[in-house]
C-alpha cells in the first residue's frame, strides 16, 4: 500500500510575484516619463548637495568675512556673497537641506497620524467612524497657513516649532485618503476570509489594507511635499520660520527682499532653488501618479 502525498498550495507566492511583476511594470512606466527622470535626477544631485553640504559646501553657512561684502560671482565665491560677507553658494545649500528636512519630517509625521487615523476609522466604522470624522472636518476648516501663523507667535520660531505647526493640520487630507481606499478594500474577498480565520482588525490593517493602499499614499504625498516647502518659505517670509543664522530657502528670501533693489541677483539665485527644488517633486509626483494608475497596471 503505497501512501501519497499533496504538497499544499502556496497561496502567497503567486500574489507576491504578481505584486512584483506590478510594481516592475510601474517602474517602467516610470522610466520611460523623461520629466520624471530629469525630475529624479535633479532631485538625487540636490539630495547630494544638500544633505552633504556639511562636507562639500566651500564655506560654513555662518562664516562671515566682513572685507567681502556682496562681491560678484567668482571661483572663490560661485555665486558672490551677501551683506556681511557670507557665501551665497554654501548657504543656498544649507537651505535646501533645512527646507528638505522640514518637508519630509512634516509628511512623515501627517502619514504617520493620517493612514493611523484613517485605517481606524475605515475598517471600525460606526460610531467610531462618525466621531473621528467629524474631529476630521474641525480640524480641516482651520486655515492650515493661518494656524500654522498662529501656532508659531504662539510657541516661537524654531525648526521643531515650524514642523508642528505645519503638520498639526496638514493629515487630514492623507486621512481621508487613507478612509476612502480601506473603504473600498475592507469588503474585498481577502479581507473576508482573513476575518473568517479569525484575523483581528489590526493584523488585517497592518498585512492587508497598508499593503494595497500603498501607490495612492506615495503619489499624495509626493504631491504634498512642495505645499511643505513653499509653506516653510512663506513663513520664512514674514519673518516667523526658522530663527536665523540657520538657513532655509524662505529666510534667504527674506533677507534678499531688503536688497531687491541693489542687489537682485541675490533674490534671483534664492528663487530659481527654490524653482528648481519645487519643480523637480512635483516632475516626480506626476511621473509616480501615471506610473501607478491602477488602469495602466491592470
Amino acid at each position: 500500500m503505497t501512501t501519497q502525498t499533496r504538497a499544499i498550495p502556496q497561496i502567497g507566492a503567486p500574489q507576491q510575484a504578481s505584486n512584483r511583476t506590478l510594481w516592475r511594470l510601474a517602474l517602467r512606466r516610470f522610466a520611460n516619463n523623461r520629466l520624471a527622470v530629469v525630475g529624479a535626477i535633479i532631485m538625487i544631485i540636490l539630495l547630494i548637495a544638500a544633505f552633504g553640504a556639511p562636507v562639500l559646501a566651500p564655506y560654513a553657512y555662518d562664516a562671515a568675512d566682513f572685507t567681502a561684502i556682496w562681491k560678484s560671482p567668482s571661483p572663490a565665491h560661485l555665486l558672490g556673497t551677501d551683506k556681511v560677507g557670507r557665501d551665497v553658494f554654501s548657504r543656498l545649500m544649507f537651505g535646501t537641506r533645512t527646507s528638505l528636512i522640514v518637508s519630509l519630517t512634516v509628511q512623515a509625521i501627517v502619514l504617520a497620524i493620517g493612514v493611523t487615523i484613517g485605517a481606524i476609522s475605515g475598517m471600525i466604522g460606526g460610531r467610531v467612524d462618525f466621531t473621528i470624522m467629524r474631529a476630521v472636518d474641525v480640524v480641516a476648516s482651520f486655515p492650515t497657513l493661518l494656524f500654522a501663523i498662529l501656532v508659531m507667535a504662539s510657541l516661537g520660531q524654531g525648526i521643531g516649532t515650524l514642523i508642528l505647526a505645519l503638520a498639526i493640520t496638514s493629515w487630514v487630507l492623507v486621512c481621508q485618503l487613507t478612509r476612502a481606499q480601506i473603504l473600498s478594500l475592507r469588503e474585498r474577498d481577502f479581507v473576508q476570509a482573513s476575518q473568517s480565520f479569525g484575523a483581528g482588525t489590526a493584523w488585517i490593517i497592518r498585512s492587508h489594507l497598508i499593503p494595497n493602499i500603498i501607490p495612492p499614499l506615495i503619489v499624495s504625498s509626493t504631491l504634498a511635499i512642495p505645499s511643505y516647502i513653499v509653506a516653510e518659505a512663506g513663513l520664512g517670509f514674514l519673518g516667523i520660520g526658522i530663527n536665523p543664522p540657520t538657513p532655509s530657502l524662505g529666510q534667504q528670501i527674506t533677507e534678499a527682499s531688503s536688497y531687491l533693489i541693489a542687489h537682485p541677483d541675490y533674490m534671483l539665485y534664492t528663487a530659481v532653488a527654490l524653482a528648481i527644488l519645487i519643480l523637480a517633486i512635483a516632475f516626480i509626483g506626476d511621473g509616480l501618479r501615471e506610473a501607478l494608475d491602477p488602469r495602466a497596471l491592470s
